[in-house]
């Protein structure tokens, strides 16, 4: 206890730090909102991202795209997670292009069971929900000028989610069981498939910024007065999600296997098939735009005292975020391999932010992904969890009237430690590209690296539910 006491308010710490601490330069990201920030777990990006459907049988780990998928921790379940990554913006002229950071907290989240029998579990978290970030110069010809555009900030969420079962067939196997205890000679019986329907709700509220100011000055003119116009939008909003999810569990199959002596081996094989939804919505929100500008004379390396010449005023806004779809399936075997698919859809046309003109674009997203572990606690190698995805996309994003693709491919490792509950360390490599220059201005490549850390735990149990 004290142990993981340590790491959660180290984690904390570092959390509130590196909200503060998002860095990003991406022209993308001035649009609408800013830069979408995908809140998913280290052990889920190493998949693609998928999650939708995402469960362990272990019940260590879930995911956060479906509120639904923790109805299944049976411990208190601890993850953070941080993105380490450069963006290169590349476009159509030769040597026209840059690489720049773009790194900061991606998760910190708490979750435990509540009542683990019935499945009922509490979570909450905080993590970034957009970045917004850009600088831009211009000089006129004869240097007379000089335009800057500075865009800075970002929105994060804080979120609290809450799952239960809804619904399973475990008192009747229980039943079934007894039943064939009692009389074994029945040659008609058989299990009932392990069935379980889970319902999840989280909502979130939005915390932020989005400042962009614009600078004219003159640097050979000494009797031209430099202007500093900024626009700051504050913004606060709740958003919400609901998911389900249903699992099929033990789904048997046989198959004979020759032996090397020429004979038929009977080989059984276990099987969990996954299905899971969400739909997430929010109603309209509240922003207020801040606005003002000052002017002062440059003269050689200082500046005169800044003079008011428009005073700020304050406007009322409101802006509305779009309405979320998914669906996904995945199949397990035994945790031994995973295989899953995620379909994800976003209304972003219904994104509206006053005094922004912004068109925006529905976005949809197809993922498939999986998992593989050798399960020999003999060899760290063999120890691991092994993870790979492919995710392609039509994003919201708006370049020249034209819906930017993305493509991305992702590889992980999941690396277990501790004695008695098993937590992991969890590492994700992705590399990918957003838009296409031969037909845009220009396109974004990003490299990033996650590091994760899931720390499982027996806080809030009573001796009897351990």
């Amino acid at each position: 206890m004290p142990y993981s006491v340590a790491v959660l308010v180290t984690a904390c710490i570092l959390a509130f730090n590196s909200l503060e601490a998002q860095d990003i330069f991406s022209p993308l990201s001035t649009q609408g909102i800013g830069q979408l920030r995908y809140r998913t777990f280290a052990h889920n990006q190493g998949m693609g991202s998928l999650g939708t459907a995402y469960t362990r049988r272990d019940s260590m780990a879930y995911s956060l795209k479906n509120p639904a998928t923790s109805s299944y921790l049976k411990f208190t379940s601890i993850d953070m997670g941080i993105k380490l990554g450069l963006n290169e913006v590349v476009g159509q002229g030769e040597g026209n292009r840059g690489m720049f950071d773009d790194y900061g907290l991606n998760y910190l989240s708490l979750a435990f069971p509540l009542n683990p029998r019935k499945g009922w579990t509490l979570g909450t978290g905080i993590a970034p929900f957009t970045a917004y970030g850009y600088e831009s110069f211009t000089m006129s010809a004869d240097s007379f000028m000089v335009e800057e555009h500075l865009f800075d900030g970002g929105v994060s969420e804080v979120y609290l989610n809450t799952a239960i079962r809804l619904w399973s067939n475990r008192e009747k196997r229980k039943e079934a069981q007894l039943q064939h205890a009692l009389s074994p000679a029945d040659s008609n019986w058989r299990l009932p498939l392990a069935q379980t329907l889970s319902g999840g709700v989280q909502g979130n509220f939005l915390f932020g910024q989005k400042a962009y100011t614009h600078n004219l000055y003159f640097p050979n003119a000494t009797d031209l007065a430099a202007v500093q116009m900024k626009s700051n939008y504050i913004i606060r909003g709740f958003t919400y999600k609901v998911g389900l999810h249903y699992k099929l569990s033990d789904l048997h199959f046989t198959r004979y296997k020759t032996t090397p002596e020429g004979g038929k081996k009977k080989v059984d094989h276990y099987m969990d098939i996954e299905l899971g939804a969400y739909m997430g919505s929010s109603a309209k929100n509240r922003a207020s735009l801040e606005q003002y500008a000052t002017s002062f004379f440059v003269s050689g390396s200082g500046t005169s005292l800044a003079d008011t010449s428009m005073p700020l005023t304050t406007t009322n806004a409101t802006f509305t975020l779009p309405n979320a779809f998914g669906f996904g399936v995945m199949f397990t075997k035994m945790d031994i391999w995973k295989l899953g698919f995620d379909l994800d859809y976003t209304q972003w046309s219904r994104f509206a932010l006053e005094g922004l003109p912004y068109r925006a674009f529905d976005e949809w997203r197809m993922t498939l992904g999986g998992t593989y572990s050798p399960k020999n606690d003999n060899r760290f190698w063999q120890r691991l969890e092994y993870r790979a995805g492919a995710s392609y996309w039509k994003s919201f994003l708006n370049q020249n009237n034209k819906q930017l693709p993305g493509v991305s491919t992702t590889f992980g490792l999941g690396m277990p430690f501790g004695k008695t509950v098993k937590s992991t360390v969890n590492l994700g490599m992705e590399v990918g590209a957003l838009g296409n220059r031969n037909i845009n201005p220009f396109e974004e490549r990003f490299y990033n690296v996650y590091l994760g850390f899931t720390i499982n735990e027996f806080w809030f149990h009573t001796l009897k539910e351990k």
